[in-house]
């Protein structure tokens, strides 16, 4: 019976110590769940911004696009970009209304074709207008 007794006793003495080791083991899981869970948040933050950035440059991108399609119309560059920045989020009317502006006051280029300006803007997706609404309002004499 000493014999049983004695090895009853390191038996458990064993999974006591097993025991030990499984509760070491879950704290580093535990642990390395945490920094994993930290760096996929941070993955998705750094994602988010970069989604961000290029969601900005996109548009910028768009933006230099536009401006460079208006260009023949226009007397300057400069004139291009203002006009470019004056019609975003503007109404169709609140567009047409710009373009007489601007060709009152000799902004837009005397050889331009008003339909040919209206492909732009409505290819854009600036204008939604069919062509013969732009062609009664905007008014190039």
């Amino acid at each position: 019976m000493d014999g049983t007794l004695r090895t009853i006793l390191d038996m458990q003495t064993m999974l006591n110590g097993v025991e030990q080791q499984i509760l070491g083991m879950r704290a580093v899981l535990n642990n390395l769940y945490l920094d994993v869970e930290a760096a996929l948040r941070e993955r998705d933050e750094l994602r988010a911004a970069s989604a961000s950035k290029s969601v900005e440059v996109a548009k910028e991108d768009e933006q230099e696009s536009l401006v460079t399609k208006l260009l023949p119309f226009f007397t300057s560059e400069a004139t291009a970009r203002r006009f470019a920045e004056a019609i975003k989020g503007q109404s169709d009317t609140g567009i047409t209304n710009l373009v007489n502006h601007y060709w009152q006051t000799g902004a837009i280029n005397k050889k331009a074709k008003k339909t040919h300006l209206w492909r732009v803007l409505h290819n854009a997706g600036l204008y939604d207008a069919q062509v013969s609404n732009w062609n009664a309002i905007v008014d190039f004499r």
